[in-house]
């Protein structure tokens, strides 16, 4: 998966479009419920540019543009520091941090609006889930969790297993989780591939609140 710094975070296949990975060992993430946001970093601009799936936005934004400070305030300098002291990324030319914007009222995608102000006590949180680095790809998921975790909010890596189809079925009957599902992602450089398994429960849930309409938030 190549990084574009001007498009956004690539979409993410279902586990049944990626059978020729089964075998193959790879890094099982918890999925988040929320809106897919990126944040882009320069050397000389640091975090200027901020944008969802499609478009950019800024701080008026009324609903991601609290996602802003809460970016500043859960990830500061950390990002492009951890990169640099980890020794594999000396001078990255530019960096895009990809991150789950979500809170307790967030359902597939959509966000109450009673929860958009970013206060000491509004539960909406940004996780990171992966970091894009010019020219180099994204970071690979083994790496992930050592270079970030720790000190910032990143993404749960719940097990390392081989990829398999029985794999996909036990998380769609929530043996691994309650949630909406998972994220599995292998590979390396720009060669990293992923793919998302979600839970039965969660299905259930999508035709309970929008009938008929449910696939469109599949």
């Amino acid at each position: 998966l190549e990084v574009c710094f001007v498009k956004c975070y690539p979409s993410i296949p279902l586990w049944n479009d990626c059978r020729r990975r089964f075998g193959e060992l790879c890094c099982v993430f918890r999925k988040y419920d929320g809106s897919n946001l990126r944040f882009s970093w320069s050397p000389k601009r640091g975090w200027y540019k901020f944008g969802t799936r499609t478009r950019l936005f800024d701080k008026t934004d009324p609903v991601f543009g609290p996602a802003i400070d809460l970016f500043a305030w859960s990830f500061g300098e950390g990002i492009e520091k951890r990169l640099i002291d980890s020794g594999i990324y000396k001078r990255p030319e530019s960096i895009v941090a990809f991150c789950e914007f979500f809170g307790p009222h967030s359902f597939a995608g959509q966000h109450d609006p009673a929860f958009l102000k970013v206060e000491a006590n509004d539960p909406k949180r940004l996780v990171l889930l992966d970091v894009g680095v010019y020219k180099q790809g994204f970071v690979p998921p083994g790496q992930f969790r050592k270079i970030f975790a720790g000190t910032m909010p990143v993404a749960e890596e719940i097990t390392r297993l081989p990829f398999t189809e029985q794999f996909c079925r036990d998380v769609w009957e929530g043996h691994l989780t309650d949630g909406e599902g998972v994220i599995v992602k292998g590979g390396q450089g720009h060669d990293i591939w992923m793919a998302k398994v979600k839970t039965k429960a969660y299905m259930e849930r999508l035709e309970a609140v929008f009938g008929i309409n449910w696939k469109k938030y599949w």
